[in-house]
């Protein structure tokens, strides 16, 4: 169990880290989204996921690398979910009316018939 100096400590170091790298992070997730309002909800939750573990992530060689990488993924998972969501908006925003295609193609075939039979031309 840590003492109240250690978690105090750890808390210090995080501040630190979040100072240094948060402006440079939400500047990168810009470059990724394109929007600055969707880069700065990347780079928080990436800062809120790396601070849930700082006890290991502020110990590793390369925290900022972790918290690059998180980032990333958040997008990821964001770019996803807009994928979904838009295929399914495509698939149930329009569907041909099935009774309705088949007599479009029965008109077709009806107008095909009444051509005379020798007098057809390719126009290709």
């Amino acid at each position: 169990m840590r003492t109240l100096r250690e978690v105090a400590s750890a808390d210090e170091d995080f501040a630190e880290f979040f100072g240094r790298e948060y402006a440079r992070l939400a500047r990168a997730c810009l470059l990724l989204t394109g929007s600055p309002t969707e880069a700065e909800e990347l780079a928080q939750e990436a800062l809120v996921r790396v601070y849930a573990r700082w006890n290991n992530v502020g110990s590793m060689e390369s925290p900022e690398g972790y918290l690059y990488r998180t980032a990333l993924n958040l997008n990821r998972k964001r770019i996803r979910r807009l994928a979904v969501r838009t295929r399914h908006l495509h698939q149930s925003s329009w569907r041909p009316d099935e009774i309705e295609v088949a007599e479009e193609r029965l008109d077709v075939l009806r107008a095909v018939a009444t051509l005379p039979v020798g007098s057809a031309r390719c126009w290709c």
